[in-house]
């Protein structure tokens, strides 16, 4: 069937009939996104609160003309993929409520975003300064991750500590501890900075 012509629920397309939306919000879809990977068109997708999972790889290789981009709440694993870069025109992307891990330094490449939602996830490493990279960036969240290290002063100053809430190996800011350490993952172990009460 055509999606274009056939007035499919949450679906829109451009004069010539190509798919530029889809919005298929809380509906327990399940399965991997591959199947969407031929729409190139798109400019908005929206399916969270779903149950999809697998990786986003594929889409972000393909979907390139992305601009909103809602993958919530669904069961999406693995890691943010480097061909995230290839979304140029991306202005408001929430991977949030997730198993995403891994480190997020690809998404400094997305100089146009307005709104970054990662939270809820098992993103690790160190934060990036991406408020020097995006300069339009008003909303972001990356709380309840395994984010560790210092956080760069400057995304103090444009966004409150809340915003990095729940990464217990955060340090440097006025609500997380001094940093004792700066580039390794905090660890569980007996170790030498037992008795650092800082």
């Amino acid at each position: 069937h055509d999606a274009c012509n056939s007035a499919w629920r949450g679906v829109l397309c451009s004069p010539n009939g190509r798919v530029t939306a889809l919005s298929l919000p809380s509906l327990n879809l399940r399965g991997p996104l591959d199947p969407l990977t031929p729409l190139t068109h798109l400019r908005l997708l929206n399916l969270h609160d779903n149950r999809l999972n697998g990786t986003v790889s594929t889409l972000f290789s393909n979907c390139t003309n992305l601009q909103l981009l809602y993958l919530s709440s669904n069961d999406f694993s693995g890691e943010i993929p480097p061909e995230i870069s290839s979304l140029k025109s991306l202005l408001r992307l929430d991977l949030s409520d997730n198993n995403l891990r891994g480190k997020v330094d690809v998404i400094s490449n997305l100089t146009q975003l307005i709104t970054l939602r990662l939270q809820n996830n098992l993103l690790s490493g160190e934060i990036p300064d991406l408020s020097s990279s995006m300069k339009n960036l008003k909303e972001l969240n990356m709380t309840n991750n395994e984010f560790y290290g210092r956080l760069p002063s400057p995304m103090l100053k444009k966004f409150s500590s809340t915003t990095f809430s729940g990464n217990e190996g955060l340090c440097g800011a006025s609500l997380f501890p001094g940093c004792s350490f700066t580039t390794t993952p905090p660890n569980n172990n007996d170790s030498n900075n037992n008795n650092d009460n800082n």
